[in-house]
């Protein structure tokens, strides 16, 4: 509607203003509808990657980096994806009893929770 207006530069500040106050990554959608340079988009996801990581924003942050005519990657927004993948597989990394259903970051032979032998399955959680 801004730009149907007239008025997109005045709506370009005031959803600036609002994502320096709460970073989201629907304000940064709406930023970059607004303001459609692909390299400035870029810049304001890996910045919002880097201080924000999530799996949605790396998700986004592919896209764009992967898309047709686009720049390969670089260096910082590749470090901003791993970071955001690391944080969101560290929940997954971890094995679970399968007698009582303890989890614990490492394979044990005998359960700490029940103490049953070879009741951890060989797979982490995300394998399974």
């Amino acid at each position: 509607s801004a730009r149907e207006c007239g008025r997109e530069a005045a709506a370009l500040e005031q959803l600036d203003s609002a994502y320096r106050a709460e970073p989201s990554l629907d304000l940064l959608s709406a930023i970059g509808q607004l303001d459609s340079d692909a390299r400035r988009q870029r810049e304001r996801l890996t910045l919002h990657l880097a201080a924000h990581p999530a799996l949605s924003a790396a998700q986004q942050l592919l896209c764009l980096g992967t898309g047709q005519g686009a720049a390969p990657l670089a260096g910082p927004e590749v470090q901003a994806i791993v970071a955001a993948l690391e944080q969101g597989a560290r929940p997954l990394q971890r094995y679970r009893c399968a007698a009582c259903g303890f989890e614990g970051q490492h394979h044990f032979w005998q359960c700490p929770g029940c103490m049953a032998w070879d009741s951890y399955p060989p797979l982490r959680l995300e394998e399974a």
